[in-house]
């Protein structure tokens, strides 16, 4: 019974630690932080089977996006203009999102589709 209550603590610590969060670069466009993180996805899918996200997977990304010049930010601390999004949970729920400035002359002009 400890043993399963520690396995599950644990578990709880990793989703926590890596959950809700966003890999973001000041002055970098939503378009520009999402290619970052596809390029490094694609990478890593050349590096492992990608059957599960486990440890390697995560610092892999982890690594990759910081030496593009992002940083890791809660959503407390990105800019309120930030266009954010999490990565699909159903494969990829222990990666963190990404954000990205989004240009608000762009926003703007975009014909709406509101219906």
């Amino acid at each position: 019974m400890k043993k399963l209550t520690l396995i599950i603590s644990l578990a709880w610590v990793m989703i926590l630690s890596n959950g809700c969060s966003y890999w973001y670069q000041e002055g970098t466009s939503f378009d520009e932080a999402e290619q970052a993180s596809k390029d490094c996805l694609a990478q890593l899918e050349k590096r492992s089977e990608m059957r599960t996200i486990e440890t390697y997977e995560i610092q892999y990304m982890n690594k990759c996006l910081e030496a593009k010049g992002f940083k890791r930010r809660w959503p407390g601390e990105l800019p309120t203009q930030a266009r954010r999004e999490l990565p699909e949970l159903s494969k990829y729920w222990l990666l963190k999102g990404t954000a990205g400035d989004v240009d608000d002359n762009a926003v703007a002009k975009a014909p709406c589709e509101c219906r």
